[in-house]
């Protein structure tokens, strides 16, 4: 078509409404083809996150050419078409925080389907649109939505003869936080993506013979989240002979630490009539510099109750709180990150004040006759239920069990001693320990 037919065609165009928007929308299409042509083309491998599958396929040897089949979702397949999200797509927001992703929970708590419907689909297909590589020796594997895969820009026209030839491998490499946060919050079961979030999700690297190494990924505060230990210097003086040695979080060695045992009592009856069994003592690690002042403070409430203080931790290792974290979402929501618990230290002691039996009231929590000795006496000792602990229950981080050494900073460079959520006379926490 010659320049002159080509303007009297857009003159006709712009004189009709619905010719002009077809018009536009060319344009535009032809635009973000030549963005991916000039800025793409010679672009290295990339990560990308599928967005919708839109084939699924075993492609396979038959005879001296290929047979291909159509495979239902949730099975293994060698060649996909899908709607994708590089790493480098800036121009239109994830669709999983757009309205219509939808999260459709199996009455077994399994995962029934995902998907997207307007106006979350519009932007999903308004994504590159990329082929697996082919393969008929072996099936890749599973994908889904959210799946990250490795892509690469080549050329070559594609089926509307633009240069936008976008392939990846069809394997998974990963899952996409965002998108797994997204999923999970309208009802997903975690467990669905397990496979593909272990990645990802409540690992740990690194060893412990090299506290530098160790990293743990995951969730906290339902954000995505990685963390390290903690390092300080050890200034203590139980332990005079290691002052001035660097120390990390949850990796302390055992020289740091004084024995203290615990044998529980547990409570049985009603009311006044209530007795209790002690059972077998259980020995736990704690500070030494934080050790006289514990010990004194059980000896109290002994005299009292007649029995040991009812706790159940106190040193936690970098694997002990990995464990307990887990990815932050199935577990662990409101542990600490690993290397960021006062337990790493052995300056914080969790209490069973969350079962009755426990207690010489039969009452939990806030109310419990541990936490209510505790709040009234354990500031005399050293010791305090910390201002982010607070009631009530149903405060995302309360936490009735979790008493502190007042005193940490005296034992770690760099640490800030706690203060409590109750009033403490202004003396105790102007006492050294």
């Amino acid at each position: 078509m010659s320049k002159k037919n080509r303007f009297r065609a857009y003159q006709q165009a712009r004189s009709n409404k619905e010719a002009s928007y077809s018009l536009d929308k060319q344009n535009l299409a032809r635009m973000v083809d030549d963005s991916y042509n000039n800025n793409l083309k010679d672009l290295g491998p990339f990560p990308a996150t599928i967005l919708q599958i839109q084939k699924r396929q075993v492609i396979s040897a038959a005879g001296n050419g290929f047979a291909v089949t159509d495979i239902p979702d949730g099975q293994p397949a060698n060649y996909y078409e899908a709607y994708i999200r590089p790493q480098w797509f800036y121009s239109e927001p994830e669709p999983w925080f757009c309205k219509g992703f939808k999260v459709t929970p199996g009455t077994d708590g399994s995962l029934l389907s995902i998907g997207f419907e307007h106006p979350s689909l519009g932007v999903v297909r308004s994504h590159p649109y990329a082929r697996s590589e082919p393969s008929a020796n072996a099936l890749a594997g599973v994908l889904s939505c959210g799946d990250i895969v490795m892509c690469t820009i080549e050329d070559g026209p594609d089926d509307s003869g633009h240069v936008r030839n976008i392939t990846f491998t069809p394997v998974s490499v990963g899952l996409d936080k965002e998108f797994f946060a997204a999923a999970v919050k309208l009802g997903a079961n975690p467990k669905h993506f397990f496979n593909k979030a272990a990645i990802l999700l409540g690992q740990s690297s690194g060893t412990e013979a090299d506290p530098e190494t160790l990293s743990w990924s995951g969730y906290h505060d339902g954000q995505p989240s990685t963390s390290k230990p903690a390092k300080r210097t050890y200034i203590g003086n139980a332990r005079s002979l290691f002052k001035g040695q660097t120390v990390y979080n949850g990796v302390l060695d055992e020289k740091f630490f004084s024995e203290v045992t615990c044998s529980l009592a547990t409570y049985t009856g009603t009311g006044a009539s209530r007795t209790f069994t002690i059972g077998k003592p259980r020995k736990y690690l704690i500070l030494a510099d934080a050790a006289p002042s514990f010990k004194k403070m059980n000896e109290a409430f002994k005299a009292e109750f007649g029995h040991d203080l009812p706790y159940s931790s106190i040193n936690r290792s970098w694997e002990k709180q990995v464990s307990i974290k887990g990815d932050g979402i199935t577990k662990g929501k409101k542990a600490a990150r690993p290397g960021n618990s006062k337990h790493g230290w052995g300056v914080a002691i969790d209490f069973e004040t969350g079962e009755p039996k426990y207690n010489k009231n039969g009452k939990t929590w806030f109310k419990s006759s541990t936490h209510l000795w505790l709040k009234e006496n354990s500031y005399k000792y050293g010791w305090l239920n910390p201002d982010w602990a607070r009631g009530p229950m149903s405060r995302d981080w309360a936490e009735p069990w979790h008493f502190e050494w007042m005193f940490r900073a005296t034992a770690f460079k760099g640490e800030k001693n706690p203060k409590a959520w109750y009033p403490i006379p202004q003396e105790y926490y102007d006492k050294v320990q």
